[in-house]
């Protein structure tokens, strides 16, 4: 029964596209935005605008979603950030203009319910506004209206008037990956182009292609070019432009309360080297940012080979597996933890033509050699009936009874265009390695992300499938 259960699971994932957020999502909360203009025209310009976006601190016990999730929990938060944003405007006309000044605090979360920005506070010219709730236009094109707020500002000739807006933003997506946005096009109501727009993502650690998704032009997560790495923060300059609702701003990242948890385990590993416990506890973490449902195949982008980020997380975490089950060689759990990362990773990579065969053997060995330990386990059953949906000629269960033939033949996939599920075989197995590397975060040097737009790195004030086991992983504790 529970092969047959895996098997549609994976059928209604290869042909049902998956939404931009799952049912299981916290609401969604709106993202920041511009202010607007009232709706009478205006000669007022916004000459620069400067937007902080600092991701807070998550360390609370009922976040540390992959470490401690039982069925039906949800963390209270997927994510905070607190937005700081200063924009400059100047009356370019010859007489003054007084004017309700608009910002968007709220949006639709797809229940019916409205979501509203927490703890705003605006201020002109260093002094608070009288802010007064309506309805307007939905700046995110989802429902009719949603709330804003409106304030009255006078705007002498040829002056510069400052426009200060601060709040704490809720993340939106699906654990493990979360994401922050900034609504640009609202905007485009004042007076020509933005002359200048500093944005900078301020991560709690030190940003880098593993914990954030810089996104490619095959992906399913949105890209925006321009940005630099520098640190802990990643800033984007645009000049001269006039936004529209494409121009909006969207970064996907890491949930940090799971990005602090790696940390704490590579801290952990660093004092004791031979604490299989914390090896195996980190290669679990890495596995969940390799198994997400933000890839078109399973992985958290469209194209593996466009994404080097998911590849050295998928080896940090196969090294961090190895090392585990060679310091606990008697633990079935991190042997099987470990044979659902290869297995997973061996039956999407080679939908793109990457040879997988030797993955694929070492992932058969770890399940049997998991199996073979602890054959009543269910978890190690569960993760036992995904490698068999994977690789139906490699591994075979009767009754409680296991063979492995791919184990004395190894398997030969012809990957010309999609993978053939029609392996042939040769009657010779080589050695299986996986070095175990340093899982230290790397160092990140300054990288443009993109050509396009202007770099700046300065000191700125500013599933198809997690799929079957994932499905189970996320209902018990396993490794």
């Amino acid at each position: 029964m529970k092969k047959i259960l895996v098997v549609l699971i994976c059928l209604c994932f290869l042909t049902v596209p998956m939404p931009a957020n799952a049912d299981i999502a916290p609401p969604a909360e709106p993202p920041g935005a511009n202010p607007k203009p009232g709706n009478e025209s205006t000669q007022v310009r916004m000459t620069s605008e400067t937007v902080l976006i600092e991701i807070l601190e998550d360390t609370s016990s009922e976040s540390l979603y992959v470490a401690t999730a039982t069925a039906g929990d949800e963390p209270d938060s997927l994510g905070l950030a607190r937005v700081t944003a200063s924009f400059k405007m100047r009356n370019l006309g010859t007489l003054p203009e007084t004017m309700k000044v608009r910002f968007p605090v709220g949006t639709d979360d797809g229940r019916g319910n409205m979501a509203e920005l927490r703890d705003l506070k605006i201020a002109v010219d260093g002094k608070p506004a009288e802010l007064q709730k309506i309805m307007a236009e939905d700046p995110m094109e989802i429902v009719q209206q949603v709330p804003w707020v409106e304030f009255e500002v006078v705007f002498p000739v040829q002056t510069d008037v400052i426009i200060e807006v601060q709040y704490i933003l809720e993340a939106a997506g699906e654990l493990p990956y979360i994401k922050f946005e900034y609504i640009f096009s609202t905007g485009a109501g004042w007076k020509g182009t933005i002359g200048n727009a500093e944005l900078t993502v301020r991560f709690p650690y030190k940003v880098s292609i593993l914990n954030y998704i810089p996104g490619s032009e095959y992906g399913n997560v949105r890209y925006v070019p321009g940005g630099i790495r520098c640190g802990n923060q990643i800033n984007w300059v645009f000049t001269n432009f006039e936004p529209d609702i494409e121009d909006n701003f969207s970064i996907t990242l890491a949930a940090p309360s799971i990005w602090q948890q790696i940390l704490l385990e590579q801290y952990q590993i660093k004092n004791h080297p031979d604490d299989s416990e914390a090896w195996g506890r980190l290669g679990k973490l890495y596995k969940s940012l390799v198994m997400s449902s933000h890839g078109g195949r399973g992985f958290r982008d469209y194209v593996l080979e466009e994404d080097p980020g998911v590849q050295e997380l998928f080896d940090l975490g196969a090294a961090a597996y190895e090392k585990a089950v060679t310091l606990a060689p008697d633990d079935a759990l991190w042997h099987a933890g470990y044979a659902e990362l290869l297995g997973f990773y061996a039956y999407h990579a080679k939908y793109e033509g990457i040879d997988t065969v030797p993955i694929t053997i070492k992932a058969l060995e770890e399940i049997k050699r998991a199996i073979e330990l602890d054959p009543e386990n269910e978890t190690i059953q569960d993760i036992e009936y995904t490698l068999e949906f994977y690789f139906p000629q490699g591994i075979v269960s009767e009754n409680g009874e296991y063979d492995y033939p791919w184990l004395t033949s190894i398997p030969v996939f012809v990957t010309t265009g999609a993978a053939s599920n029609e392996p042939t075989v040769t009657p010779s197995i080589p050695p299986v390695i996986i070095h175990v590397t340093n899982t230290a975060e790397p160092v990140p040097t300054p990288e443009v992300e993109n050509k396009a737009y202007v770099p700046l790195c300065s000191a700125l004030v500013l599933v198809p499938i997690v799929l079957l086991a994932g499905y189970r992983s996320q209902r018990r504790k396993i490794r």
